[in-house]
């Protein structure tokens, strides 16, 4: 759905965010619409939607019909969402270059070209069907660890592909892959790789690396944690949920927000077509069962110690990425420890963990009064017998 607002005169900025109704979109959105000088479009998709990202022609309309100084490209469809490589494909990578290839349109015809702000993922480290050669892992692993693979990648891209609008698809045949093999890793390193194309293409994009991320609004690994503690489950961590991570927490309403601030100023400051590790350094990488003892700690009344369900315990060395580069852009290192996100977000659950809560009860209900109903049929059915 596209939001307008009243422009409120010259000296302000217009920005566009895709994605505006996911978590970090909603909380990026109230941290820009808070700033004096901000006026604010967002674009979400939905049942109700009337612009997608996937479809190229009315992105174009869309930037046409409204200008705007920058682009927060929030809008992706995150790890677990679904099981077909073609959906991480469509809105991950065809969704970021029709943004980049409308934008690049702009620039051919004089108008205004906005900046935009690709969000990415530390996944883009860890693909599962691209291979990396010589990728250096040495821990805190930097940014410059990719930049090999992505400009190799943007470089046999054809002049003609991105005349067209066709890098994507270019990418995947460099690769010898179809978008029904890909995975979320993958999807978000080829939409990195489609953003430094289109960066030397003359579109000043930049991209943010971005950890495991955790708020009042996020269907998160933490929220799963909090509705499981709750409702007096056992939380059981597994396969890839099993390795530590680092975790920054956002929330609007906090004065120093490590995430948003991090987001804005590699929009507004970062370099065109360089890639930004939004993390903690290391200083927020945290254990399943250290996280699952905070969240029970603040969020249980239990006196009970919960141990998580994981894989025997092994290093993840892709947790600690450097963030020298981001601190290079003026923005602060990360202040918000877990310690302290998780026990503001157990004061103030999500929406949709209380919902999620909710929901578990009323299946727990009819359950039991299903439960019931057989009881009372095989009782009868018992006496019926007997009776004859």
């Amino acid at each position: 759905m596209l939001t307008h607002v009243q422009f409120m005169g010259e000296g302000r900025k217009r920005v566009l965010i895709t994605g505006a109704t996911g978590a970090i979109g909603k909380e990026l959105t109230r941290f820009l619409q808070a700033q004096p000088n901000q006026d604010v479009i967002t674009l979400s998709t939905g049942s109700h939607s009337r612009i997608n990202i996937q479809d190229k022609k009315r992105i174009d309309k869309l930037l046409e019909q409204n200008p705007v100084d920058t682009i927060y490209h929030l809008a992706a469809l995150n790890p677990f969402k679904s099981n077909r490589g073609a959906d991480y494909f469509d809105t991950n990578v065809q969704g970021a270059e029709n943004l980049l290839y409308s934008v690049l349109q702009l620039k051919k015809q004089g108008k205004k070209v906005p900046k935009v702000f690709l969000a990415s993922s530390a996944l883009a480290y860890t693909p599962e069907k691209i291979h990396i050669p010589s990728l250096d892992v040495t821990s805190p692993i930097k940014e410059e660890a990719l930049d090999r693979t992505l400009e190799a990648a943007a470089q046999r891209v054809p002049a003609e592909a991105v005349t067209q609008g066709e890098v994507s698809q270019n990418l995947l045949r460099q690769f010898y892959l179809s978008k029904d093999e890909i995975y979320y890793n993958d999807s978000k390193l080829l939409a990195e790789m489609t953003a430094r194309t289109y960066a030397k293409a003359g579109v000043p994009v930049k991209v943010g690396r971005l950890v495991n991320c955790y708020g009042k609004n996020a269907n998160q690994l933490m929220n799963q944690l909090l509705v499981e503690v709750q409702s007096g489950q056992t939380p059981t961590l597994a396969g890839k949920d099993a390795k530590a991570r680092d975790y920054l927490f956002f929330d609007s309403k906090q004065p120093q927000d490590d995430l948003l601030r991090s987001i804005q100023a590699i929009a507004e400051k970062g370099r065109n077509g360089e890639a930004y590790n939004v993390s903690s350094a290391g200083r927020f990488v945290r254990s399943p069962q250290a996280i699952l003892n905070l969240v029970q700690h603040h969020g249980s009344s239990r006196n009970t110690a919960l141990q998580a369900q994981t894989e025997p315990a092994r290093n993840n060395p892709y947790a600690i990425l450097s963030n020298q580069k981001l601190l290079t852009l003026g923005v602060e290192a990360p202040r918000t420890s877990p310690e302290t996100g998780i026990k503001i977000l157990c004061k103030h659950p999500s929406k949709s963990a209380s919902v999620r809560l909710f929901n578990r009860f009323l299946e727990k209900l009819s359950k039991s009064w299903q439960a019931l109903k057989n009881f009372f049929a095989k009782l009868l059915g018992f006496n019926a017998i007997k009776a004859s």
